[in-house]
């Protein structure tokens, strides 16, 4: 209940948020700020390389010290060459948009190295309790950066500078919670161990993490480049728009996650994986048919008579958000099951479609063309995932898997790593202390 209040509480942020940066800005200025807060939320995912998760997911065999120093370090490690690369390459990707623009780019890529290690900072405080600290921290990041651009229109003092840095200190916000979590576990423990448990978790999950980011964003990556400031605005507003279902589901899909990997009982899991599903299902087609509906005097009243002209791109989008909210629901499910080898494929088959479909359809039909896509992707994956959820190759062994022995049908390594954790469990009984002492201080700190 408390992480849905909060997914609901985040979109009502945005409410607030995007129709005051909608009417301050105008189409241009709205496309100028997504033409670099999208790019770099795919850069991210794509950094992250699925260690976040894999910190989460190994909490407990390894302790919360050594995922989280390993994972801040592969970050690091990694995110600092591709940044140099990004801080040259920059410019030319964005030719067509204005300096302002040009130099916050720049700037949001200098803090692309630390994104690896904040996230793992939220998934292993996620993984320990989906509760209000957590649902704080992770809301963190709106609520700063909603406040910020109430306050700068409320004074006018909201100008494309000003959104590109209130954007900025509002989406780093989490850094605060990963740099107190390090330094409770002072001294600096990456560990190589720790490091090759993590990483076949990891690899899986990055296929995933990263087709389903292309997937959702690559649209906007590809109109930034290939569309005017004003288009990509409108796209941009339709996005927005047709997102209203994911605060109403995302709160399942998190929830899910948590309780599916401490249930030991197979028959209390699937039928909770069920429920989960088709309350998903229910609510995202209701609230797609309420906006679809209503979508012209939506935008009008919301962002202006000026972004009117979204309504197209804004009705296609809606089916495909139909389609994402269920992927989500079934890939939490498989996350929480330990078999990420599912949702990385379904996320794989979503991506190649979006690179051809984009390809192909953007040069001609811009927007609606892009939005075309993305929902055609969203449809393949979530085919996908309902031909394998009726095989019975996937369906036994799920309900039959217990969350700290995943099943092996299509994911050996997930075996091996179990074998790895029983192995750590009975010979390494100072590492467990060192893990349940790092626990304790953790969780003293942040108040759990």
């Amino acid at each position: 209940m408390a992480s849905s209040v909060t997914s609901i509480g985040i979109y009502a942020l945005g409410l607030v948020t995007g129709p005051i940066i909608a009417h301050a800005l105008g189409p241009t200025g709205r496309g100028e700020l997504a033409a670099v807060v999208v790019p770099s939320a795919v850069l991210v995912w794509i950094l992250a390389f699925g260690m976040p998760l894999a910190a989460s997911y190994h909490l407990g065999a390894r302790s919360e010290s050594e995922v989280l120093w390993t994972a801040t370090a592969f970050g690091l490690v990694v995110g600092a060459p591709l940044a140099l690369v990004l801080w040259f390459a920059g410019p030319a990707y964005l030719s067509g948009h204005s300096p302002t623009t040009i130099l916050w780019a720049r700037v949001f890529i200098v803090a692309l190295p630390l994104s690896v290690g904040t996230q793992a900072a939220l998934e292993v405080l996620r993984r320990r309790s989906a509760g209000p600290t957590w649902n704080a921290w992770r809301a963190a990041p709106f609520a700063i950066t909603a406040l910020g651009l109430v306050v700068l229109a409320l004074t006018g003092r909201l100008t494309l500078a000003s959104a590109f840095a209130v954007s900025f200190v509002g989406s780093n916000s989490p850094a605060l919670l990963l740099a107190s979590r390090l330094w409770m576990s002072r001294p600096a423990r990456p560990s190589w161990a720790a490091f090759r448990l993590m990483l076949p978790y990891a690899w899986r999950t990055a296929a995933a993490s990263s087709a389903n980011s292309l997937t959702a964003r690559l649209d906007q990556v590809v109109l930034a480049g290939a569309v005017a400031p004003a288009q990509l605005g409108l796209y941009a507003v339709a996005v927005t728009a047709s997102s209203a279902s994911n605060p109403l589901t995302a709160g399942i899909s998190l929830a899910l996650f948590g309780t599916q990997r401490e249930d030991v009982e197979a028959g209390r899991r699937s039928a909770r994986f069920r429920r989960s599903v088709i309350a998903t299902g229910l609510v995202s087609c209701a609230t797609a048919v309420a906006i679809g509906a209503m979508a012209p005097l939506l935008l009008r009243v919301a962002f202006g008579s000026a972004f009117a002209a979204a309504t197209t791109p804004l009705r296609i989008l809606l089916a495909g958000q139909v389609a994402l909210d269920l992927i989500n629901a079934v890939s939490t499910g498989l996350y929480a099951a330990g078999r990420p080898g599912e949702a990385s494929r379904a996320a794989v088959l979503g991506g190649a479609v979006t690179v051809a479909g984009l390809v192909l359809l953007v040069p001609r039909w811009g927007i609606n063309g892009a939005a075309a896509v993305t929902t055609a992707a969203n449809a393949g994956q979530l085919a996908y995932l309902w031909v394998r959820l009726r095989s019975r190759r996937w369906s036994a062994p799920v309900s039959a898997t217990t969350p700290m022995s995943p099943s092996t049908t299509d994911d050996v390594e997930n075996q091996r790593s179990a074998a790895e954790r029983a192995l750590a469990h009975t010979s390494a009984g100072r590492e467990r202390t060192d893990a349940m002492v790092s626990r304790t201080a953790a969780e003293t700190a942040s108040g759990a």
